[in-house]
């Protein structure tokens, strides 16, 4: 769905979105809306020559438009042979209401988008459509998603995780079969409940469900990632790219999980082709930031944490604190520790990363300071597993015995 809001009022031919995509073949669809009724018209266009196979359109009532949308497909396989994914779900399922689907499609909308602002206004269009329809399982489904995601987009983790976890209980007690959700409490279990087990069962359920489900691979790949099955976690992002290729969030993820294989050269381009595909500064100036300070490129490291702030609009920390763990590394102590004392102090005010002043003082050899500052970004939700077994910055704390504590923590082997 990513993928398709992409081209919304876009003026490219439809030869050139078929390039852009590798497919062949282009369904193009209108809705109009008129009082009670829609008029739907659809359009199979083969890519390259631009030739009409087949169109149709309906006329129908608000509340048939999930019909529509099977009905189409059915028709398309039909005409052309097509053989459905087996075990594939519709990729949503009927509400009593026309109106708790009107909610749900918008909630998913902003969901997409991945900014706070969006991941609030979408958590009212689901509650929206709960409270229209209490047994609309797709609107949990959707509510799950967005405090998951919200969890590391602004909403404190240990209020936003509960959240989606009762919400994710919620939507698998309505239908159990909901690979959306199963993927969700995977991811859950993951990143919040440190049930490795339980999380990988998750996933495979979801992906049984639903192989065709973009976000069950995407969620598994940074699992995988983070159990450091880089192979497998490459391979299963790809595919999420396969289905959905112009996600914002799946491609800075494989930039992320390149850069976590230390395949930094092939994660700085993949980060930056990322960052032109994005409206809003979002993770992959993080990651891109990273990868350039372990490949040394600090200089670049530090215009991108500036050029972050300029497109936000906002003033951040986070070019100091680029700065401060560039010259840690480089071994100019003394400006390093002047300028993490500083944003320690501005961390009173403002939000300041406690994992990147823990990477800043493990490149400066203060092991203690180092310790207790990881510890508070573990306890505030911002360092996860995916770093204790991955980051390379935390690789002067590992032979420390303290590191072996930690990792237990997050169930991990010493």
């Amino acid at each position: 769905r990513t993928t398709a809001m992409k081209y919304k009022d876009s003026k490219k031919s439809v030869a050139e979105i078929g390039g852009e995509l590798g497919v062949d073949y282009v369904l193009e669809s209108s809705v109009r809306r008129s009082g009670e009724r829609l008029r739907i018209s659809a359009q199979l266009i083969r890519a390259p020559d631009q030739i009409h196979l087949w169109s149709r359109e309906y006329d129908r009532p608000n509340g048939d438009i999930l019909e529509v949308q099977q009905e189409i497909a059915s028709a398309i396989g039909h005409e052309f042979r097509l053989q459905a994914v087996p075990n594939a779900q519709a990729r949503a399922e009927p509400a009593t209401s026309p109106a708790a689907y009107d909610n749900y499609l918008r909630g998913r909308f902003l969901w997409n988008q991945r900014t706070p602002e969006a991941l609030q206004k979408g958590i009212e269009y689901f509650q929206h459509a709960i409270a229209l329809d209490p047994q609309y399982a797709w609107a949990y489904a959707g509510l799950v998603d967005s405090y998951a995601v919200f969890g590391g987009y602004g909403m404190p983790p240990r209020e936003a995780y509960p959240r989606a976890d009762a919400a994710a209980r919620r939507a698998l007690e309505l239908n159990p079969s909901l690979a959306e959700a199963h993927a969700t409490l995977g991811y859950l279990m993951y990143i919040h409940q440190r049930e490795w087990e339980g999380a990988e069962r998750e996933f495979q359920r979801a992906l049984t469900l639903d192989p065709g489900y973009a976000t069950a691979h995407h969620w598994y790949a940074i699992y995988l990632a983070a159990m450091r099955r880089l192979p497998e976690a490459l391979s299963h992002i790809r595919k999420a790219l396969e289905l959905d290729p112009l996600s914002p969030a799946a491609n800075a993820n494989l930039g992320m999980i390149l850069a976590r294989a230390r395949r930094y050269d092939e994660a700085v381009t993949q980060l930056e082709k990322t960052v032109r595909m994005e409206h809003t500064p979002g993770a992959s100036y993080s990651y891109l930031i990273m990868t350039s300070c372990m490949q040394g490129n600090y200089d670049d490291a530090i215009a991108w944490a500036q050029r972050y702030e300029r497109e936000g609009g906002r003033k951040t920390t986070l070019a100091p604190l680029v700065k401060a763990f560039a010259h840690a590394r480089t071994g100019h102590s003394t400006e390093a520790l002047r300028e993490v004392q500083e944003l320690e102090e501005r961390g009173q005010h403002e939000p300041v990363s406690p994992g990147v002043i823990a990477f800043i003082y493990a490149a400066l050899g203060e092991t203690d300071l180092a310790f207790t500052w990881l510890q508070r970004a573990i306890d505030a939700g911002e360092t996860t597993v995916m770093e204790i077994n991955n980051d390379p910055a935390l690789d002067p704390l590992r032979s420390d015995p303290r590191f072996a504590a930690i990792r237990r923590q997050f169930h991990l082997p010493d």
